[in-house]
């Protein structure tokens, strides 16, 4: 893992977004988000049965920033401050060369642009500040949306392999896409 230190959490902002740690005032949208079935049914977690379980995520994920083992951040919408989704950077290579991209978004914000505004950031702040190599994602075959969102911001296809989801505990097509850092 590289030795990745920030300052502090960096904020991010698109012309209708903003990019936030998450907060404590999350926990209800987020609950809402990881419960939404439909919404869920391509990540590779458990629904959480209460916000308990979604306290405990945002701990992970707070713990996770503090020890610089990843980047996640709240999308927020700036006019109305609507808790969007989540997108983040993590899984970082042992050199520090190449990272993971994942992403969330509530399904009524969906089809409106917001999450290839978040990924667009994310993918420049990756580049630019961080001086990643590589950037990957990897969705559910079936996920189409994210596909599409994924070839729509760079990304190109790499591979599908067959892995055990830690849901189901059965084989699923994971698809993997990759972008590479265009100013080396």
């Amino acid at each position: 893992m590289p030795q990745i230190q920030f300052n502090s959490f960096p904020n991010l902002q698109t012309e209708r977004l903003i990019l936030r740690p998450l907060r404590q005032e999350d926990l209800d949208s987020l609950f809402k988000l990881h419960s939404d079935k439909k919404n869920a049914r391509f990540i590779d977690r458990d629904i959480p049965e209460n916000s308990k379980e979604t306290l405990l995520f945002l701990e992970k994920i707070q713990k996770g920033i503090a020890e610089n083992q990843w980047l996640f951040w709240a999308i927020e919408e700036k006019e109305q401050s609507l808790f969007l989704g989540t997108i983040c950077i993590w899984n970082f290579s042992a050199h520090g060369l190449k990272a993971e991209v994942g992403f969330e978004l509530a399904a009524s914000f969906q089809r409106k642009g917001y999450m290839t505004e978040a990924l667009q950031a994310v993918q420049e702040y990756g580049f630019e500040k961080l001086g990643l190599h590589r950037l990957e994602a990897r969705t559910h075959s079936q996920n189409a949306a994210a596909i599409h969102l994924l070839e729509e911001t760079g990304f190109e296809y790499r591979e599908t392999n067959l892995e055990t989801s830690n849901k189901t505990g059965s084989a699923e097509p994971i698809t993997i896409f990759s972008q590479t850092n265009k100013s080396l």
